[in-house]
């Protein structure tokens, strides 16, 4: 009964140790819970840039595969940690066997001791046992498993910043696409407009004997080109819109209210501070270097191999037979093993090379990847100084196009 104890207080205190171990490998990384509590879309609510932003990143499956990763990646820190920590186990065994013959039996006749022997029988044998057992010494492997599970854990989480980012960025694009499609279905319906209005000009003057038949079958065809091109316009607007619902992960069909005001910032930037920023906060970087630590400590694992290992065991068992001239028996067992590898095929020698080589390619990856960061903001750079520029030289287009207007209209007013 003492034993039996025993082996419940060890068990219920290794439980509790799990526990604390595995609150500890979920507060080691991410410092805080990511949650999403974006407004439910509806038709009635004018949503903004934000709004579709906010649910997207809620819906999309690509992020809540990256949230998963990271929570598989923690897990994994955990895993590496428990390595670390002191096994406990119970082992128990009952055998069945005939024995050839009994034990012998002893016993007095006439004063004279008689020994004989007793005829087979079944023999049943119980064996339980609990064993303690500790990693000492392990030349760094669990260390090195433990860096490179906490380093793997932290692309993880910048690998879910990229994910939003581009999810971010898609969504962005996509809200500007439908609202530049509204705006090319106004432009396409004012076209239609005003070439409708030509020909009911043209049609009136034909009446009046001023202008051939010529004329007004002349002023048909910009009327058809103008309606081809509402339908057109009218096509690419729910296709936008469609589009955004998908990246939104909601219903391709539904109808939204978007907020339509557009806002040009009067900002100006700096294009080397621009790419010292990106350099410092773009996460593929992050997740580059994060990677090159989880090489680094695969590396320092794999020469652990040619280290020493030092294990100890330390067990409590109980014996006990059905034959009772066989007293059972019970007691403690104590191990310390020394292993040192000698040889074993070179096979921690091409494991060093592997590891040292990925580090290499993961260096690689990460200096070419500074490189495409510097591009991809030069580009974007170049293309909002071009954009401003457009937008500047629109307006004074559209103010010489009014004034043309307002001249184009006096002379057909006055019949020229």
């Amino acid at each position: 009964m003492r034993t039996f104890r025993l082996i419940v207080t060890i068990l219920f205190l290794c439980l509790l140790l799990n526990t604390f171990t595995d609150i500890a490998s979920a507060q080691d990384i991410g410092g805080k819970t990511l949650e999403y509590n974006p407004s439910a879309p509806g038709t009635q609510k004018v949503l903004t840039l934000d709004d579709c932003i906010n649910i997207a990143i809620a819906k999309n499956q690509n992020i809540l595969l990256a949230m998963e990763d990271i929570n598989a990646a923690q897990a994994r820190i955990g895993q590496a940690k428990s390595f670390n920590l002191p096994s406990l186990t119970f082992n128990s065994s009952f055998n069945r066997n005939l024995s050839p013959q009994g034990p012998p039996v002893t016993t007095s006749i006439g004063g004279n001791t008689v020994s004989f022997q007793s005829s087979a029988r079944y023999l049943s044998t119980v064996n339980d046992q609990v064993t303690l057992s500790k990693v000492l010494i392990d030349g760094g492997t669990i260390r090195a498993q433990i860096d490179k599970a906490k380093s793997s854990a932290m692309a993880s989480i910048h690998n879910l910043r990229i994910q939003q980012n581009n999810l971010t960025l898609s969504v962005s694009q996509g809200f500007y696409r439908v609202l530049l499609a509204y705006r090319l279905v106004t432009v396409a319906e004012l076209s239609l407009s005003q070439a409708q209005e030509h020909l009911k000009l043209a049609e009136a003057s034909f009446k009046a004997g001023t202008v051939a038949r010529a004329d007004v079958v002349f002023a048909e065809v910009p009327v058809a080109t103008a309606k081809l091109n509402v339908a057109r316009a009218i096509q690419e607007k729910d296709s936008s819109e469609a589009d955004l619902n998908r990246l939104m992960g909601i219903d391709v069909n539904a109808k939204l209210a978007l907020d339509k005001e557009v806002v040009l910032p009067d900002v100006s930037y700096d294009l080397s501070q621009l790419q010292d920023e990106a350099l410092k906060n773009r996460p593929e970087l992050a997740m580059f270097q994060a990677q090159i630590g989880a090489f680094k400590a695969a590396l320092m694992g794999a020469k652990a191999g040619n280290l020493p290992v030092i294990a100890t065991a330390a067990s409590y068992g109980f014996t006990g037979y059905d034959n009772t001239l066989i007293p059972g028996f019970q007691g403690w067992n104590f191990n310390l093993n020394l292993s040192f590898p000698i040889y074993n095929g070179r096979l921690t020698e091409y494991q060093i090379k592997e590891a040292d080589a990925n580090l290499q390619k993961a260096q690689t990856t990460l200096d070419q990847a500074r490189q495409d960061v510097l591009l991809q903001v030069r580009q974007a750079y170049l293309n909002f100084i071009t954009a401003k520029e457009n937008v500047e030289t629109t307006k004074i287009q559209v103010e010489k196009a009014n004034e043309n207007l307002r001249m184009s209209e006096g002379q057909y007013a006055a019949g020229v």
